[in-house]
């Protein structure tokens, strides 16, 4: 089996008309495809399958067209949601999903089933007899200073909502701001659990947006930020999870660093394509699985 991979498109990024009526904006969507997602390879062929490791798009509606498209290409689609996926970057937004990111992932998941692309949250599917599990899972904030930094540095604090609530302030508690009610701690509870049930259930390759091992000095991320606090918010302590799911393949995203390396008999591969800013050029990769 052919398995083609690639993760953090952050499609909205790339193409600047954001109204998806336009023909420009159509326009640009297979530019973006043609010229930028896929290989430059004239003998290139897409593979049986399709993986996004998450961070599709800060909007659904845009990642239902880039999925309309890549459907061209490749009967197998499966895709897991990464951080940006929960983002709910404007008031309209806001407002559409009732201050819960939750409600984004259930109409991403939506999306999916429409288009018949596998959505990955915790379970596991089969395709020509290879499983495939995954969530995007989140990271393991257990100290003070983690959680006070994810706060002050991390997007995710601000942008990712689970309802809000309006505190008062000055003088005379006269005005009032919005307060996130989200609970990242929580949230890496209820992740870690789908973790471990796709664990028990088992399968040949896993997929998340975020990795579920520690980093050492043969890693690209690990060369920026080893030994440092940083490392828990690109990489979890999950990797007795990841060998007991017996897989011998973990997709992964988020480090917008390429990485492709053996751990314990696990190929470890990262393949981000990141923002035009920071862009590593990478394309859409292929790997040949054999079971």
């Amino acid at each position: 089996m052919k398995i083609d991979f690639i993760s953090d498109i952050h499609i909205d990024f790339w193409i600047k008309e954001k109204d998806i009526s336009k023909l420009k904006f159509s326009i640009q969507l297979q530019n973006f495809i043609e010229n930028i997602l896929m290989p430059a390879d004239k003998d290139y062929k897409p593979g049986e399958i399709l993986i996004i490791a998450g961070d599709l798009c800060h909007y659904n509606n845009q990642t239902k067209e880039l999925l309309l498209e890549l459907k061209k290409y490749y009967k197998n689609i499966i895709l897991t949601w990464g951080n940006h996926d929960m983002y709910l970057v404007s008031n309209g937004q806001i407002s559409k999903y009732d201050s819960k990111s939750e409600n984004r992932l259930v109409e991403l998941k939506e999306i999916c089933e429409e288009l018949e692309a596998h959505y990955l949250d915790g379970n596991v599917v089969e395709i020509n007899g290879v499983k495939f599990g995954g969530t995007g899972s989140w990271y393991n904030l257990t100290t003070e200073w983690e959680l006070d930094t994810w706060n002050r540095v991390m997007n995710d604090s601000n942008l990712i909502y689970n309802g809000v609530s309006y505190q008062s302030y000055g003088m005379y508690q006269s005005y009032s701001r919005p307060s996130n009610n989200w609970d990242p701690v929580k949230f890496y509870d209820l992740e870690k659990a789908k973790l471990i049930k796709i664990a028990e259930e088992g399968c040949d390759v896993f997929i998340t947006h975020i990795a579920l091992h520690e980093p050492d000095e043969s890693e690209g991320m690990a060369g920026e930020y080893l030994n440092q606090k940083e490392n828990i918010f690109y990489y979890t302590d999950n990797e007795e999870i990841l060998k007991k799911s017996g897989c011998s393949v973990h997709i992964f995203g988020h480090t917008h660093q390429s990485l492709d390396f053996n751990m314990d008999g696990i190929r470890m591969i990262c393949n981000p394509l990141g923002y035009p800013t920071n862009n590593t050029y990478n394309v859409i990769k292929q790997i040949e699985f054999i079971s």
